[in-house]
């Protein structure tokens, strides 16, 4: 069963910031600050925290949030960051990656949202 869907622009950074937070994660390119981030909405939880999906730019997006924060799991996450931001250019294989956001304590990261027709 799913939560229910929330609007994150409701909770307060105080209150996310123990689940999101990001430490020692190099910052690609593409530096997102959070407040570019428009209508996050609750997607899905998956293996290293919550997804939302949300404007930026104009762009329909899914930003990643991290909850786990011991030492393997944020290896295995700066990894996936690394693959990510090498594969920059494979778009039409790999989702868009478009960026990190390090701000206010809250560590999340942007890439394109596919529709479910375009997973199938």
């Amino acid at each position: 069963m799913q939560p229910p869907a929330q609007n994150i622009n409701n909770i307060s950074p105080e209150r996310l910031s123990p689940y999101l937070n990001v430490h020692n994660i190099e910052q690609p390119d593409c530096d997102i600050k959070l407040s570019e981030l428009s209508n996050l909405e609750f997607i899905a939880e998956g293996g290293f925290g919550k997804v939302y999906t949300a404007r930026w730019k104009g762009k329909l997006v899914a930003a990643k949030t991290v909850s786990r924060r011991d030492s393997k799991q944020l290896k295995d996450f700066n990894r996936e960051l690394n693959a990510l931001r090498k594969s920059i250019n494979c778009e039409e294989y790999i989702i868009q990656f478009f960026g990190l956001s390090k701000g206010h304590e809250i560590g999340e990261y942007v890439l394109r949202r596919l529709d479910e027709k375009s997973c199938q």
